[in-house]
């Protein structure tokens, strides 16, 4: 796992290198930044990464979860109890990141070590967050009759449909498909 997490922060800071490089190379791509969310699955250990706004998710028990913390202002002003999770819904100021890459330099990425037992993982951007509330999200993931390609599609569907005025990246990792076997290979 240590090795994974050692993994994660040098590509992390090689990517970055590069956006910095490619920006000074291309004046109109200057002050381009971007987040990052990542989930590495392993027989041993699931981990999740994000910088910026993008957002790593499990569902455990037909309940979706959020693993990721945001690197925005208004995440900030919550943790230091200056608004409520309601007032930062429309706060005007919610996509301000504080933390991206090619924007910050040193970059720091969040890394979390994730239990294994659970249902699946998705991965998105806020295009899709800032457009489906979290129940919507849960119900069309724990949709049985839905495909993962089938979930994707329709919660990109449904995002697009309530306005979807960002990008919406998403992926979703359906663990009933994976098996579950230990480094040694046997099973759990």
């Amino acid at each position: 796992k240590l090795d994974a997490v050692e993994w994660i922060k040098l590509s992390v800071h090689e990517i970055n290198s590069l956006i910095f490089k490619y920006t000074e190379e291309h004046e109109e791509a200057k002050g381009m930044g971007t987040t990052l969310v990542l989930a590495i699955v392993n027989p041993s250990y699931i981990l999740f990464g994000n910088i910026g706004d993008s957002s790593g998710f499990v569902i455990k028990d037909r309940n979706l979860h959020k693993v990721t913390h945001d690197h925005t202002l208004v995440n900030l002003l919550i943790t230091a109890g200056e608004l409520t999770e309601d007032e930062a819904r429309n706060h005007p100021r919610k996509n301000i990141l504080m933390n991206a890459l090619g924007i910050n330099d040193p970059i720091d990425i969040d890394i979390f070590d994730c239990n294994k037992e659970i249902e699946g993982i998705m991965l998105c951007s806020d295009g899709l967050t800032n457009m489906l509330s979290f129940e919507s999200i849960e119900k069309v993931l724990t949709d049985d009759e839905l495909s993962c390609e089938g979930k994707v599609s329709k919660l990109i569907r449904k995002a697009n449909n309530r306005g979807g005025n960002d990008n919406i990246s998403v992926a979703y990792l359906d663990m009933k498909g994976v098996d579950k076997y230990d480094s040694k290979g046997s099973k759990d």
